[in-house]
């Protein structure tokens, strides 16, 4: 829990230089599973949805975006599943799993 709660502060701080929009922080619990993903919500109501793993990616995390996806529709942009791996790796057309480093480096 001590990634997700550093990925939030990184996310939800009152300066974000990743964002020149102003968003909406929220999160999403699936009807089945454990896994919440955090939702950051621009303009118009478009979504991504972000999922931190302690480990690789597993099938939870990547459910849970998927359940997001078919919720939200239109209105999802992607899902990110931030892990310890090494690579980026597709899951679906917008899902990927993505290296927690990746926040200090994009």
């Amino acid at each position: 829990h001590a990634r997700q709660r550093l990925v939030w502060c990184q996310t939800s701080g009152p300066a974000r230089p990743w964002s020149s929009t102003p968003v909406k922080l929220s999160h999403f619990c699936p009807r089945q599973g454990n896994q919440c993903v955090l939702v950051v919500e621009g303009g118009e109501g478009r979504s991504v949805g972000v999922v931190v793993k302690a480990s690789n990616v597993d099938r939870a995390g990547v459910a849970a975006l998927r359940e997001l996806a078919a919720e939200a529709g239109s209105r999802f942009l992607r899902g990110v599943v931030l892990c310890c791996g090494g690579d980026v790796v597709p899951f679906a057309k917008h899902i990927k799993a993505i290296p927690l480093s990746a926040i200090w480096k994009w």
